[in-house]
């Protein structure tokens, strides 16, 4: 799969994409703000974003809903600190595919992943 990791924190990025790399993912790309994911989005036409929901210029749900109006076939996963479900329902209204948080055991994004590779939605155990 081909992934672009959509996260203000550069440091957050770089550490995601070691361990993807590592897990056998094709990082494809990595965005600080939600413009320059819609952006990536369009150039690289990544498998997967892995979706913070804070982020500068435009936030990760309304990326979400861009994203998925241009490229419907680009999977999302909310890959956030927010672990309220409130965020967790406008993220799956915005065409979130998945929902994992930040705090979550580091198999929960493995699975994750592994769920949209087998055309099943992504969620930790609460999502609705």
């Amino acid at each position: 799969m081909r992934v672009l990791l959509a996260d203000p924190y550069a440091l957050f990025r770089e550490l995601t994409a070691s361990l993807l790399v590592e897990w056998g993912f094709d990082v494809v790309g990595q965005a600080s703000d939600g413009v320059e994911a819609v952006e990536q989005c369009r150039a690289l036409q990544p498998t997967v974003v892995l979706m913070e929901i804070r982020m500068p210029r435009c936030n990760g749900l309304e990326a979400t809903r861009l994203i998925k109006k241009e490229l419907p076939g680009t999977k999302i996963i909310m890959l956030t600190i927010f672990d309220e479900h409130e965020y967790e329902c406008e993220a799956r209204r915005s065409g979130a595919d998945g929902y994992v948080v930040k705090t979550a055991p580091i198999e929960d994004l493995r699975r994750a992943l592994a769920a949209l590779s087998c055309g099943d939605v992504a969620c930790e155990e609460h999502a609705v």
